[in-house]
């Protein structure tokens, strides 16, 4: 099936406004289709079926004028009845600190939530509803979407052995629901997470915005600075000095690289100003392109959509900050449409040959990967189908 849609050139084919006599696309009473191939002589045979003009609801993201909606709180409790499930491990143990929270929850909201392993539940059964999810990636199945996207950073590592992180998940799915993790590779802290947990949650059961870490041991000594270091003004200051510094000297990724990891400590963190820095980055990276410099590899940076995969991930979790007004998000969001646009797809051919993928490709076509669910979750655009 081909579709073309109005404005838009996807998929291979291309818009041509001045083939179209009448502005009033309603009116339309004859469509002309062009075969062509490069040989001369070359028999070709085709069949056309069920040709039609019908009406379009897609749009593009070059319409959209406001920024999603954020889901700021968690609904635990709807009309005197539960709106979220407790998802566990199937380990005994893990049944057992599951049912506690069970038992914790109905003293304190005065409903009763329903406990569900991993394997009882689908990712889509997942984001119909709002969940408490406990355990990691390691443990946990339905960690596993959160954990690829880089929404929480719990596995065996991290938070570490009878570590937690508790933390809440905004809208992963693009459905308004959102998810309540208690990230912990033990019962033990699982336990200590919970209580985090409870204590953040009011009477009426509606949660705000949660983040409480406790790292123990290889975790603690690799990332525990990252917790205590402040992106005060004197950091943000250098980081843009920084940036300038790599603008002036075309360096690798343009300022990519450098919003991939100023995300992530976002990500690890949830410090304002990581969200405020992130915005500034992106907003610099689209006003350099803007003056057409001489980059080699191209205005926005050589490879500059290698950290792609990175980027767009972190931006839904970054965008959550209450630091950056709708407009930032907006305008932020903007730019990194334009540049996965730019400098996605012309990368992606290679990784869908049969030969070996290398990692130019590959970076590319994971940048494509997540541009398109964000895309698609967040705004219905229809340039994420492709």
């Amino acid at each position: 099936e081909v579709q073309l849609i109005p404005g838009m050139s996807l998929g291979g084919y291309m818009w041509e406004p001045s083939m179209a006599v009448s502005p009033d696309r309603e009116t339309i009473s004859r469509i002309e289709i062009i075969f062509g191939v490069s040989d001369r002589g070359v028999p070709y045979g085709a069949y056309l079926d069920n040709v039609r003009v019908i009406p379009c609801e897609v749009k593009s993201f070059m319409d959209v004028n406001k920024a999603r909606p954020r889901c700021p709180e968690t609904a635990l409790v709807r009309d005197g009845q539960a709106s979220a499930a407790i998802v566990c491990p199937s380990e005994p143990a893990w049944r057992t600190v599951a049912g506690e929270l069970q038992s914790a929850l109905a003293t304190k909201l005065g409903v009763s939530f329903a406990v569900k392993s991993a394997e009882e539940l689908s990712d889509e059964d997942l984001a119909k509803t709002n969940a408490i999810v406990l355990g990691t990636v390691v443990n946990n199945r339905r960690v596993l979407p959160l954990y690829s996207h880089l929404q929480t950073y719990a596995d065996d590592l991290y938070p570490g052995p009878d570590g937690y992180v508790v933390q809440s998940i905004h809208d992963p799915w693009g459905t308004r629901n959102n998810v309540l993790l208690v990230g912990a590779s033990t019962p033990v802290g699982a336990r200590e997470g919970m209580t985090e947990l409870l204590a953040a949650i009011p009477n009426t059961g509606a949660v705000g915005p949660v983040f409480k870490v406790k790292l123990t041991g290889i975790a603690k000594e690799r990332f525990g600075s990252v917790l205590t270091r402040e992106p005060d003004a004197a950091y943000i200051k250098s980081q843009q000095a920084a940036a300038e510094k790599t603008l002036a000297e075309g360096g690798h990724t343009g300022l990519f690289s450098q919003i991939a990891s100023v995300g992530s400590l976002y990500a690890q963190t949830h410090k304002d100003g990581y969200a405020t820095l992130f915005a500034w980055l992106a907003k610099r990276a689209a006003e350099h392109h803007d003056t057409n410099p001489g980059t080699y590899g191209g205005p926005w940076g050589m490879d500059s959509d290698f950290p792609s995969s990175k980027v767009i991930p972190l931006w839904a979790v970054t965008e959550q900050s209450p630091a950056l007004s709708d407009e930032d998000r907006l305008a932020v969001t903007k730019v990194l449409f334009r540049w996965i646009s730019d400098v996605c797809p012309v990368e992606t051919p290679s990784a869908k040959n049969e030969s070996v993928r290398h990692n130019h490709g590959t970076h590319a076509a994971l940048g494509c990967l997540f541009a398109g669910q964000y895309f698609t979750r967040y705004y219905d655009a229809a340039e994420a189908r492709t």
